[in-house]
């Protein structure tokens, strides 16, 4: 799965509270308690076989293959991140250990460009809330 963007600017992740808070996000994805949706304000253009998606947040672009545009498909605060592996697993025929790995590499790297957020399975089903787990969000 490719997500690609336009800015190369990576500190470094020992010494980034962003690289913390989404540690502690995906923590709570793993475990079912969070499910990834995709932010609203990020808008999304097919381009044959890609997604465009632009954050108007920080005017960044950011383009996704087709394993990585159905990964955002599927983030859409119903589907845990076993069930997007599962999705994915099925639909590209790899196996479901390579499947899991990729899926959740790239959620947590949605979370950390703030194109996803979470969504808190246990208020989610009476509230509607959202539940944004970290720094900057």
């Amino acid at each position: 799965m490719s997500l690609s963007h336009d800015d190369h600017d990576h500190p470094s992740a020992a010494a980034d509270p962003e690289a913390e808070a989404t540690a502690a996000w995906m923590r709570a994805v793993r475990a079912g308690t969070i499910l990834p949706r995709a932010r609203p304000e990020v808008t999304q253009t097919d381009i044959d076989d890609e997604i465009i998606l632009y954050n108007p947040a920080d005017g960044a672009t950011h383009a996704l293959n087709l394993a990585a545009a159905l990964v955002w498909e599927l983030c859409d605060g119903t589907s845990t991140l076993d069930g997007i592996a599962a999705e994915v697993a099925s639909d590209f025929n790899i196996a479901l250990a390579q499947a899991s790995g990729d899926v959740e590499a790239l959620v947590a790297r949605l979370y950390a460009l703030g194109l996803v957020e979470g969504v808190n399975t246990a208020t989610a089903s009476r509230q509607g809330e959202t539940a944004d787990i970290g720094l900057g969000r």
